[in-house]
């Protein structure tokens, strides 16, 4: 059987209420009207079957950050669907910050949410076809990644009666390193590995055993980069909310022969926006961490190569279920 898809794909919004940035590369006070013109294009699009969020919806992590955004994505013509990330829900216990409850109590939904308060993961059927699978990979009091034990066993079980010939997994941090940092994250002062999910290899291994999950959508690291890796398509995408200020748009076709896939990478600001926000992302501390010799390696890296901002893929790569 035949599987087609159509997504877009935003993450790390990270709009806030706040007089100042939590963060240097991120603008809390340009999200709201970011995510508006977004919306905007995006309903304008033939054939969207739904937007995936993948986690920073907002920037402060309070209710209200999170009641703005659910409002302008609720202005979509088409389903969304989001997961938290560690801007939302990450934060040590405090009486002006949402958890993981109050996260999916204001998104609505608890057709499609209704464990996830407990359990972390949740899925929802997107065409005839298709499905999503959202997990959230926060350590509270952290803003590095994991899924736990409980999250991991239900994955385990929801994956082995899966009946959809094609799967997508949301995440908001990535299940591997996609750059050299993360392999290597002593001596700069940076914890990189706190941009990636600590257990991600458990995770990939039970995803090995679906040969039907196809695409794996991560945000937390603020850059573009599209892979193959273990017969799966995977979808980092740069912020919405810090440089180059993007969504993305993700086909996914003919499942039954392997797959193929193509993408885009598009943004809502202005060539001003877009110049302010390449400055600000450059002049960090992160920036400079990477490396002091020379700051523009790491937006480049933002950015993507050009065939990470806009390609296609075609693979009969997958492993048999069960492997």
């Amino acid at each position: 059987m035949s599987a087609n898809l159509r997504l877009v794909h935003i993450t790390d919004i990270h709009l806030g209420h706040a007089a100042a940035a939590s963060n240097g590369m991120v603008l809390p006070d340009r999200a709201g009207a970011l995510l508006t013109a977004a919306v905007a294009e995006i309903n304008a699009l033939p054939g969207v079957d739904a937007v995936i969020v993948t986690g920073d919806l907002t920037d402060g992590g309070t209710a209200a950050e999170l009641a703005d955004v659910v409002a302008r994505l609720d202005r979509l013509a088409v389903p969304w669907y989001a997961i938290p990330g560690n801007h939302d829900t990450a934060w040590s216990p405090q009486l002006d910050k949402i958890d993981r409850r109050a996260f999916y109590r204001q998104l609505g939904r608890p057709d499609v949410y209704g464990v996830a308060s407990e359990i972390g993961g949740w899925r929802v059927q997107l065409n005839s076809n298709a499905c999503l699978i959202g997990l959230d990979s926060n350590i509270v009091g952290d803003w590095a990644g994991t899924v736990d034990a409980a999250q991991l066993a239900w994955l385990d079980q929801t994956l082995a009666v899966e009946t959809a010939p094609l799967v997508v997994v949301a995440v908001h941090h990535p299940l591997y390193p996609l750059y050299d940092k993360q392999t290597d994250p002593t001596g700069t002062g940076v914890p990189w590995d706190n941009f990636m999910c600590r257990n991600g290899a458990a995770v990939e291994a039970i995803l090995d055993r679906r040969s039907a999950v196809r695409v794996v959508l991560t945000g937390h690291d603020h850059l573009n980069q599209v892979v193959t890796r273990r017969g799966r398509l995977n979808v980092a995408t740069a912020g919405l909310g810090s440089y180059p200020l993007v969504y993305r748009i993700l086909d996914v076709r003919d499942v039954d022969a392997g797959w193929t896939a193509a993408w885009e990478t598009h943004s809502p600001a202005d060539p001003d926006l877009l110049t302010l926000a390449r400055q600000r992302f450059y002049d960090t501390d992160i920036a400079l961490a990477y490396d002091p010799a020379d700051r523009n390696r790491l937006v480049l890296l933002a950015e993507g190569r050009s065939q990470d901002q806009r390609g296609g893929r075609q693979s009969t790569a997958s492993a048999p279920d069960g492997c």
